[in-house]
């Protein structure tokens, strides 16, 4: 509505593990958006990639770099327009298929405690104020990823249903925002969503209770008018833009919310007729396909003669190690294990050299893998060439001997940690950029 009013909009895509405005806006982006143009998580991993291997004078001129993206341009249909000179664009959450992979995998921690994260998440949404009229942000609540865009925003909008608990967290992030927003007075749009107008002393109840919990944030935040977004069953199921619908009373609830958006009540709709439903809604089941995840095949050992990091393990651990090689390999990382061996290599000698041609070990330990002799013998060649480590503990098995003393020096996962992946992915970053990897 905004950007057929003229208006310059950007819509970002900030809930990185579930995103869905892609979806949304299918009859609008061009095919190849999501498979080509970088997202969110794309911005943040590349340049976390970049800062560590970086001394600290070139980290500002990484976040110019790194916060110069190209959202996708979204084709706004001329029976639409209100206006000719509004445009809508689009930062996807990632590049599909590897931004879930790299949401499982990346340490917001780590980005903004030791990378400066905020420093080019600042200069980023620095650059696109100068570019847009509105910049709207879809991002989860209380997610660590999600605390900056809250924080740096102008205007909040806390979307909820009607059940006690969506409002109460609502109203309770939204106190969150107001005592760490001591700069500005937050304004902020209460939007019930799916109100069903069955039940009136139910739905009069509801409105009594968040009228009541946002009323008492009003000495610390502007709360514009309360609005509601009628249940309508048809797109509860549907990757639908309720406008396209054409369902007035929804119509009207998000053309008051652009109206606040926009800070003025101008903002005018024109309902598509039957002919351009169909046709928009026939562009969202053709491209049904494009967001469901996809088989990857698996991933083979590295073969060529770029650094590249030995993997040691039980073969007997192989169900639980392979997941793993399959999301680092996915990720960009060169691995190397023992599944393929050329035919009529001497099998020790090989992995000898494998060992010695190697930038780093990659080490999975188990009750199999501490009583392998093959894997005690590969650490301690590794050891022999200086090889630096990296150890993943499967289970509760301990390490004696040579080989703990030598793996007590370098770092040690566990599997079971809730932030394993976070760990790994750091891990290695560490050890590609202490190697000269790229």
């Amino acid at each position: 509505m905004l950007a057929a009013n003229g208006r310059r909009v950007l819509a970002i895509d900030w809930d990185l593990a579930k995103p869905s405005l892609a979806m949304y806006l299918t009859p609008f982006l061009p095919v190849d958006a999501l498979e080509n143009d970088e997202g969110v998580i794309d911005v943040v991993w590349g340049y976390a990639s970049a800062v560590r291997k970086a001394p600290p004078t070139d980290v500002p001129e990484l976040q110019l770099r790194f916060a110069d993206v190209s959202p996708s341009e979204c084709a706004i249909p001329d029976e639409l327009r209100v206006r000719s000179d509004g445009a809508l664009h689009l930062l996807s959450a990632g590049r599909e298929p590897r931004r879930s992979l790299r949401v499982r995998y990346f340490s917001w921690v780590e980005f903004f405690d030791r990378l400066d994260g905020e420093g080019l998440l600042t200069t980023l949404l620095k650059g696109l104020k100068r570019r847009y009229d509105h910049i709207l942000i879809d991002c989860p609540q209380f997610s660590h990823a999600s605390k900056f865009p809250i924080l740096n925003a102008d205007l909040f909008i806390p979307c909820f249903t009607l059940d006690r608990e969506s409002a109460g967290a609502a109203a309770a992030l939204t106190h969150w925002m107001t005592e760490r927003l001591t700069s500005k007075r937050l304004i902020v749009c209460p939007l019930a969503l799916r109100v069903e107008h069955a039940e009136y002393q139910l739905l009069d109840q509801a409105r009594r209770f968040i009228e009541d919990k946002f009323r008492k944030l009003e000495a610390v935040a502007s709360i514009q008018t309360r609005m509601e977004v009628p249940e309508t069953p048809f797109y509860a199921y549907q990757r639908l833009l309720p406008p396209l619908v054409s369902i007035g009373a929804a119509e009207r609830a998000y053309q008051q919310l652009a109206c606040v958006l926009a800070g003025q009540p101008d903002i005018e709709w024109t309902a598509p007729d039957n002919q351009q439903l169909t046709k928009y809604r026939s562009a969202y089941e053709a491209a049904t396909d494009r967001f469901i995840p996809q088989a990857q095949p698996l991933s083979s050992p590295y073969s060529g003669h770029e650094p590249y990091a030995f993997v040691s393990y039980a073969r007997d651990d192989r169900d639980e190690v392979l997941p793993i090689l399959q999301e680092l390999t996915e990720l960009g990382f060169r691995m190397w294990w023992d599944e393929e061996i050329p035919g009529g290599s001497e099998w020790q000698s090989y992995l000898h050299s494998r060992i010695e041609n190697a930038r780093h070990m990659l080490v999975f330990l188990s009750m199999r893998s501490v009583r392998s002799t093959w894997v005690a013998e590969e650490i301690l060649s590794a050891h022999k060439f200086g090889k630096p480590f990296l150890s993943i503990k499967l289970d509760w098995s301990e390490v004696a001997g040579e080989v703990q003393h030598i793996l007590s020096g370098y770092q040690m996962l566990d599997k079971a940690a809730s932030d394993f992946r976070e760990q790994l992915a750091r891990g290695m970053h560490r050890l590609h950029a202490s190697s000269g990897a790229t």
